[in-house]
Parts: C-alpha cells; structure tokens; sequence
C-alpha cells in the first residue's frame, strides 16, 4: 500500500505555474483540497521569499515557504526563517565581485529579496525569457552600485542566479570566464533552474535538504513526502522524495529519476498528481 502523504512540496515554474505565471482555478481548488485532507502543502522554489507568487501564499493553509533553492525555508505567520544554510560571506563578496565584471545578469538574494548590479539590471531587456518572467525579475530585483558592500555588511546570501544573454552563434555570453570563476570553488552546488542560468548556493543547500529538514521538524516520514518538479534544481528534491512526480514539460534529466509522470503545467499536471496520489 503507498504510504498515505502528508507533505506536498511544489515547484513553481513550469510546475503549480502555468505559462502566463498563474495558478489556474482547478490546481488552486486541488491544493484546497489536499490542505482540507491535512497535507503540508509547500512551495518549494528557486525564488527568493519576495519572488513566491502571492496567488499561492493567499491560500489558507500554506504555512511554510521553501526558497532559494533550498538555502532557506520561511515560516510564513511571522516571516522566520526556520532552517537556513547560507553561502560563506567572504565567498559571496568574492564572487559578487567576479561576476559583476562580466556581461551577465546576476543576481543574489539577502533575507528573502533579489538584489543586481545596477550596471547588469540593464541587461534584462536583452535576456532571451517570457514576458511574465520579465516582469516578474523587473518587479523583484533591487539595482545596487556598490553589491560587494552590501554583501560584507549584510551576510546571509542564500543564493546567486546568473541569467546569461545569447551571442550571434546563440552561445551564452561569457560562459567561459563564469565556468572559469565556478571551476576555483568546486565545492559550490550548480544547478540550472530553467532556460538560460546558473544557480549557485551552499554546497549542502537544496530543495531536497531543506523539504527533509522541514519533514523532521513536522514529525512526518521520507516515505510520507511528495514532490513535483521539471527542472534540473529540482532534481534533489525529487530524489528526496517518498513519491516523486515529474511534469509532462520537464526537462530529461527529470524524467530519469521521478517515480510517475503527470501532465504538463498548461494541462493542471499537479492537480491531477494530488488527486491521483493524494486524494485518491
């Protein structure tokens, strides 16, 4: 018998997201559903606390918010951040201080916001990304003249997202000297949250890390966990899981380790998980 769930972590992009960025009405009334059934439900993103999409944090029962890949998870009734694992701040200054040379959109997240080099918060124009996910890094970016500063005064970086441009051969803009900067700190986890970019955090920090720890702290089993993804910064999560469920959209290395796949973000692919495994 499969074991009964009793926490439903959720990707957003490309998973409870639909194209235009939106929860649709049948996969809010299922996460209703689960939650009224006594399921944690968990968003569990690569966005910053200030990036989680209001849609999902106004339904009643949504308590917990996983962020940044994992570096942090938030208790949404007084905004704690209830397990945290940052990146080094010496380290942050120093690779704030590399990347901001180069011809990429970066951008690193303090207590829950996004914050760019003002000289690289003028690329975004240029990105190759969806209108909604445009407004989306325009509305939630904070443009910063001295970012290595900030980061030695504030610490607490949970994670850093490169958004590269493409060149006429459709290369990514200055991957080389990125790789090159990567390559001195091996011990850095690197993952792609999606078309076009870097994720970097701690070496121990991932969705899945943080979901388990979440989990323990609830009182609720591997075994009795849940997740939905398609992307690569999903994949920790995914193997974490009790039950695993990959997006008909997801990209290969998705589909490689999920247990079942659902239908696609356009087709309420997780409304239709939660009612094949959750609410039967």
């Amino acid at each position: 018998m499969t074991p009964t769930i009793r926490l439903l972590a959720l990707d957003l992009d490309g998973t409870v997201l639909n194209n235009e960025n939106h929860i649709s009405p049948v996969t809010r009334k299922a996460l209703e559903d689960a939650i009224a059934a006594g399921v944690t439900v968990l968003p569990a993103s690569g966005r910053p606390l200030s990036g989680i999409t209001q849609e999902f944090l106004d339904i009643p029962g949504v308590n917990y918010a996983l962020t940044s890949n994992g570096a942090v998870v938030y208790r949404l009734s007084d905004g704690a951040p209830i397990h945290t694992d940052y990146l080094d701040t010496a380290l942050a200054a120093e690779l704030i201080h590399a990347f901001a040379s180069l011809h990429v959109m970066t951008t690193f997240f303090v207590d829950g916001r996004g914050y760019t080099p003002a000289t690289q918060l003028e690329l975004l124009p240029l990105l190759h990304v969806s209108e909604p996910l445009r407004v989306y890094l325009r509305n939630s970016r904070v443009a910063l003249e001295d970012p290595v500063e900030f980061i030695r005064t504030h610490g607490h970086v949970e994670k850093f997202t490169l958004n590269f441009l493409h060149d006429e051969a459709d290369h990514w803009v200055d991957e080389a000297p990125v790789r090159a900067i990567l390559a001195k700190h091996p011990e850095l986890s690197v993952v792609s949250g999606g078309v076009d970019n870097l994720e970097i955090t701690a070496p121990t920090a991932s969705k899945g890390h943080a979901m388990l720890a979440l989990a323990a702290m609830l009182g609720i089993p591997r075994e009795q966990t849940m997740a939905c993804g398609d992307s690569e910064n999903d994949l920790e999560m995914l193997r974490s899981a009790g039950l695993s469920v990959a997006m008909a959209n997801s990209e290969p290395c998705v589909f490689e380790v999920a247990s079942v796949v659902t239908t696609s973000n356009e087709e309420n692919g997780v409304a239709k998980a939660i009612h094949d495994y959750i609410l039967g």
